[in-house]
């Protein structure tokens, strides 16, 4: 069953959780805890660039490459180049993010919506070397969805889930 990009949209925003507990927020370690993740992927964006780019990233090169480098195949460079990707974009929604709450900067939504781009564009090169497609990876996450959710967001079911059952609906959905 294929699902069109507008019909998952709509599961989405039926599948997405309506309750905000401001009270239960602890502000200071969801600040911190989202700077270290957006430093850090600051500091793959630098090694992706040296890696994928041939940028230097400003430190001698290695006189050896460790063996889980050297043996990678071509689909484990991309799957790895998918992954850092992804990394240091989501810290550069991440810093987007920060300047709000911390500074009280208003979201700036067309450089939010590039980064998105940006992370489409290193999810769908993710999911190809993965073999799979996105309209395949929308379609797996609606089915174990469906089986978490049924039809709307529950915060019990949330709260409860039964991973072994997700589990068995993604590889019958695969």
């Amino acid at each position: 069953m294929t699902i069109s990009n507008e019909e998952y949209t709509n599961r989405v925003k039926s599948r997405a959780s309506i309750g905000f507990y401001a009270n239960l927020l602890r502000l200071p370690t969801l600040v911190k805890a989202m700077s270290d993740m957006r430093r850090a992927g600051e500091a793959i964006d630098v090694e992706k660039k040296a890696l994928f780019y041939g940028r230097s990233n400003g430190r001698p090169r290695l006189a050896f490459m460790p063996p889980v480098i050297e043996g990678m195949t071509q689909t484990d460079q991309i799957i790895m180049h998918g992954v850092m990707g992804i990394a240091s974009e989501t810290a550069e929604v991440l810093e987007q993010y920060l300047n709000f709450i911390e500074m009280g900067e208003p979201l700036d939504m067309v450089n939010i919506q590039e980064e998105l781009g940006d992370l489409l564009w290193y999810i769908t090169l993710l999911a190809d070397a993965t073999g799979t497609s996105l309209s395949r990876l929308m379609q797996q996450n609606d089915a174990k969805l469906e089986k978490r959710f049924g039809a709307v967001f529950s915060e019990d079911r949330a709260n409860h889930r039964n991973l072994v059952e997700e589990r068995k609906t993604l590889e019958d959905n695969s």
